[in-house]
């Protein structure tokens, strides 16, 4: 049957044989009977198992609802295991229990019900236990303790009862009187207690009290800790030494750390302490207390030259801190802060962050002071925290001088009466970068404030002129190229100018257009977009243009055209006139000329 996805997969109708049923939409079935099963898998109700089972390596089997006992081999140790988990008591029943090598040819350990335990080796029986007590075959060696109860029980040797006994007249002896223990040596001589190369005496618990090495050290404990060690040059202690009146002479050390590591000595000039592997820490664990670090006055006595506050968690100085040429005082986890001074100039050097200096000093200033060029000092410039309320002021003196510049090309000073900028290397740039932003030049306003005197205006590119300009006499006001302006405005001490001085003509474009007096009173031209233009003479109109031509208020004086043409066909231009005493003569066309004769009356 070929490759079947399970969606292409119908369900069938079960049949009663069959428990499993894989159908599809061809003509082939796939059934599984439960006889198919039952032969070959354990059913899930129980039944009784025809064959082995094996487990693999490291692979576990698990009893109980909590998995509380484990069985398994570990295959890289090559060890069996039967684990009790989840602090499980692990019982094992039987009459009679062994424990025999994988051959069963040698015992280790037998249990008989209400009987003994016995325990073998190499397949020799060498501890039993009985109704009185255990029985131990050959000798035997103790690491532990062996307790005997029992009111009159004894570990025996020779005949005496309750006592461990040795000597030819017992003068060795051990036992407990029922409150103490004793080792009591009887006789005349010594007591003697000797091993192969060292001998240690414990407590009850197994805590250690006293080493004694052959050729070695002596060691003495507190609570199983080693406190004391003598050595081929002294003792060693670990932990504190409580002494009245410890002295070390010249040269002789006290030492500390398993390698001597720290030292602490008087050389017979100068008195050391000396520490040769890790840190060397100084500890005062007193609430709120200090260490002082004092030195000779020089009178005699001596003064705290420094103090670790423990109050406070400050370092206190109370003399100079000198540090030494390229040295530097270093601030942050790693050294972002540096200050020193490197022979020639003082540095104060942040590598990361901002750098903050601050006067928390109510009304306080930050003076910056240096050399007045006459052996002094003097103040440059201040921060000015009395004058803040909110609006901070940098202060610079008068005649203080803000240079910009290599050669200080730009300036900026007040002298006390003026403040002034200048710029004396290249031009000299006020920029407004704001996108549309206005550049305002603003002065006082007459009034007690000030006001807008020219705005640059970014967003409509203009130059705003909010107050009257005023120009010299002589100083023209000029348009068009720069180095021959094409329009000038000037007055020139007795007379106002607008001279078009280059190319093009002048023209004025105005739907309305009216010349006055000066003093905006009196007219003396006018005109109008589709109307008249108007001239006038002491404010009375004399001229003006009409939609036919002209038209004249008053006596118009022709007198400078009193030449008469040479001739009928002489030069003119249409509507011209000319007269004499005894003509007008008046072009009809051009170079035509026409006359009429003059009479009295």
């Amino acid at each position: 049957m070929a490759n079947i996805k399970f969606s292409a997969f119908t369900q069938k109708v079960a049949l009663g044989d069959v428990d499993f049923l894989v159908g599809y939409t061809g003509a082939d079935n796939v059934r599984v009977a439960p006889s198919v099963l039952s032969s070959v898998y354990l059913p899930l109700a129980g039944g009784n198992m025809t064959g082995a089972t094996t487990h693999s390596d490291n692979v576990n089997t698990y009893w109980g609802n909590s998995n509380d006992l484990q069985i398994y081999h570990d295959s890289p140790t090559n060890v069996n295991y039967i684990n009790s988990r989840l602090n499980r008591m692990l019982t094992v029943t039987a009459s009679v229990i062994k424990l025999k090598n994988e051959a069963g040819t040698e015992t280790y350990l037998t249990g008989t019900e209400n009987g003994a335990v016995d325990l073998y080796y190499d397949n020799v029986k060498r501890f039993e236990t009985s109704a009185g007590g255990v029985l131990v075959t050959g000798t035997l060696d103790a690491t532990g303790t062996i307790s005997v109860t029992g009111a009159s029980s004894n570990i025996k040797v020779g005949t005496d009862t309750g006592k461990f006994m040795a000597g030819a007249g017992n003068d060795l002896q051990v036992y407990h009187d029922g409150n103490d223990s004793y080792i009591t040596d009887t006789g005349t001589g010594l007591l003697f207690i000797r091993g192969s190369s060292a001998i240690r005496l414990q407590g009850a618990n197994g805590e250690s009290s006293i080493d004694a090495n052959e050729n070695g050290a002596v060691n003495l404990y507190y609570d199983n800790t080693q406190r004391f060690e003598t050595t081929a040059t002294g003792v060693n202690v670990t932990g504190e030494i409580f002494a009245d009146g410890l002295i070390l002479y010249d040269n002789e050390k006290a030492k500390f750390g398993n390698a001597n590591d720290l030292e602490i000595y008087h050389s017979g000039t100068n008195s050391v302490i000396s520490n040769l592997v890790g840190n060397l820490y100084i500890s005062n664990h007193a609430d709120d207390k200090d260490i002082i670090f004092e030195c000779d006055d020089g009178a005699g006595g001596s003064v705290s030259y420094f103090k670790l506050d423990g109050s406070s968690t400050d370092i206190q100085y109370f003399k100079d801190l000198v540090i030494a040429d390229n040295v530097k005082a270093k601030f942050g986890n790693s050294s972002d802060l540096q200050i020193y001074h490197d022979g020639s100039d003082s540095v104060i050097q942040n590598n990361v962050g901002d750098l903050e200096i601050q006067n928390r000093q109510d009304d306080g200033d930050i003076v910056f002071k240096s050399d007045d060029g006459a052996g002094g000092v003097e103040t440059y410039f201040f921060l000015d925290g009395s004058a803040s309320g909110g609006d901070p002021y940098t202060v610079f003196p008068d005649n203080s001088n803000l240079s910009f510049g290599t050669g200080r090309d730009s300036t900026i000073q007040h002298n006390g009466s003026r403040f002034q900028i200048n710029s004396n290397g290249g031009p000299m740039y006020i920029t407004q970068s704001a996108n549309d932003g206005d550049l305002i030049f603003e002065s006082d306003d007459g009034a007690g404030g000030t006001t807008a005197y020219i705005t640059l205006d970014g967003s409509h590119t203009t130059t705003l002129i909010q107050k009257k300009m005023h120009f010299d006499d002589n100083i023209k006001l000029t348009f068009g190229n720069y180095a021959t302006p094409d329009l000038e405005i000037y007055h020139d001490g007795s007379n106002s100018y607008i001279s078009d001085t280059g190319t093009g003509g002048l023209r004025i474009n105005s739907d309305v257009f009216r010349v006055l007096d000066a003093a905006n009173v009196e007219v003396m031209i006018k005109a109008e977009q589709n109307a008249a233009v108007e001239l006038y003479y002491d404010n009375s109109k004399k001229f003006e243009t009409t939609s036919t031509g002209t038209l004249t208020t008053g006596q118009m004086d022709i007198a400078a055209l009193n030449t008469a043409p040479a001739s009928a066909s002489a030069a003119g231009t249409l509507g011209e006139i000319r007269y004499t005493a005894d003509y007008i003569y008046v072009c009809t066309a051009t170079n035509t000329w026409k006359r009429t004769a003059l009479s009295t009356w």
